[in-house]
């Protein structure tokens, strides 16, 4: 999905007329990164950023030997329909909070650690998207960086706060 507002202002929507543009600039950012702001330039687009709200900061836990620092955000999704793309989308399943961690419960679907912490946050805000924005909205948001200790030899993860969480 393309969070951006065109030349008029109004959120991108994708149309007959320009849908295969907008597939061949997909292509190329997967490509090559500077391709996205080329595309940015040459529709004359401007991200909506205005309609994101950050509501959580994850940093992988140092036992990782990949690592990652990710901020979380939100927003209602622009009027497009997502496309699988087979790269960087290999499947698409719109779920609500409670479906999602339903589906998880019943091993229907796999979650990370933050990802299951994330909807646990979205599921207490209400259930409609702007409901769920209003309350994330302005809300503090610490850096939550696991540890993972070995219990029984199996990892356990463990978060700050946790008497365990050195």
């Amino acid at each position: 999905m393309l969070l951006a507002y065109d030349r008029h202002g109004e959120l991108v929507r994708f149309t007959p007329e320009n849908r295969a543009r907008f597939e061949a600039y997909r292509a190329a950012c997967q490509s090559a990164n500077p391709a996205f702001f080329t595309m940015l330039r040459a529709e004359d687009l401007t991200l909506a950023t205005d309609r994101l709200t950050y509501f959580a900061h994850w940093i992988t836990p140092e036992e990782q030997p990949l690592r990652f620092d990710t901020r979380f955000f939100g927003a209602v999704a622009p009027p497009q329909d997502p496309m699988v793309d087979g790269h960087e989308i290999v499947a698409l399943r719109w779920l609500t909070p409670d479906e999602a961690m339903e589906a998880f419960k019943r091993k229907d679907i796999t979650l990370r650690l933050p990802t299951i912490k994330n909807l646990e946050l979205v599921q207490s805000g209400g259930t409609r998207a702007d409901e769920i924005l209003g309350a994330l909205r302005g809300r503090p948001v610490p850096t939550i960086r696991p540890r993972v200790l070995q219990v029984d030899g199996k990892p356990v993860p463990v978060l700050p706060g946790d008497p365990r969480w050195y």
